[in-house]
């Protein structure tokens, strides 16, 4: 019976005309997720949506301190997606962002939103469990991980059209607390990766001088510790679904 109802489950997930339903669920999974990391740290985490689709992104985040918008995209753990197509304004800069002088040499017209993509990776465990981990990526991501990806970025918003996001230019899938912290929010869990990912940010946003000789060091040790953790709770998930 388990095996029947776990194979409905990821049958339904998959049928194309449930797409919207999918949506839906994950996206209801991203807000309780973060907003559960957020309480663990004593913060209430206000979530907003747009009422219409033009700017590019799916769901908002604030704390009361900082505001972040994020597009959110859902695959399946076996998925072969390589890459995402979503607006260049989402990911540049704003006006008071300092990437806006790094990136862009202070050229106001590559304003944005200054916003994320997540990508949420599932996979199905037991007769109705839904394993999830996130996958993100934004402007300092693309910064860190190759030198072309921002003139894409900056091609694409100069002709108007959507911007491939890379798969491989997303950090590995990693927990909510860890997510929280690469959006700018106080979080708490594995105390090394979050004190990794602030200084990370610190190093590649500007808050401290970056030392482009550690900045990729940091990044390979950060990525194989989020892998690692991934691979970890992924074992324990089918090990306590059994």
């Amino acid at each position: 019976m388990e095996n029947t109802s776990k194979e409905l489950l990821a049958c339904f997930l998959k049928t194309p005309r449930n797409s919207r339903a999918r949506e839906n669920l994950l996206r209801h999974r991203l807000v309780y997720d973060l907003t559960l990391a957020s309480c663990t740290v004593g913060r209430a985490l206000d979530v907003f949506t747009g009422e219409v689709d033009d700017y590019g992104y799916d769901v908002g985040f604030s704390d009361g301190h900082r505001s972040t918008l994020v597009q959110l995209k859902g695959i399946g753990e076996d998925s072969k997606a390589a890459y995402w197509m979503i607006r260049p304004e989402l990911l540049l800069p704003d006006l008071s962002a300092r990437q806006l002088n790094e990136y862009f040499h202070g050229d106001t017209a590559l304003r944005g939103l200054h916003g994320a993509l997540v990508v949420q990776q599932y996979s199905v465990i037991g007769s109705s469990r839904l394993f999830v981990r996130y996958r993100y990526g934004d402007i300092d991501t693309l910064a860190a991980s190759d030198s072309k990806a921002l003139k894409e970025l900056e091609e694409a918003h100069k002709n108007k059209r959507s911007f491939r996001f890379r798969k491989g230019w997303l950090w590995p899938p990693m927990r909510p607390g860890l997510l929280l912290a690469f959006l700018g929010f106080a979080a708490n869990g594995l105390i090394d990766d979050i004190e990794n990912v602030y200084h990370w940010r610190d190093q590649v946003s500007g808050l401290q001088k970056p030392d482009r000789k550690t900045v990729p060091g940091t990044v390979s040790s950060l990525r194989s510790a989020i892998r690692n953790t991934y691979q970890d709770d992924r074992k324990k998930a089918v090990e306590q679904a059994d």
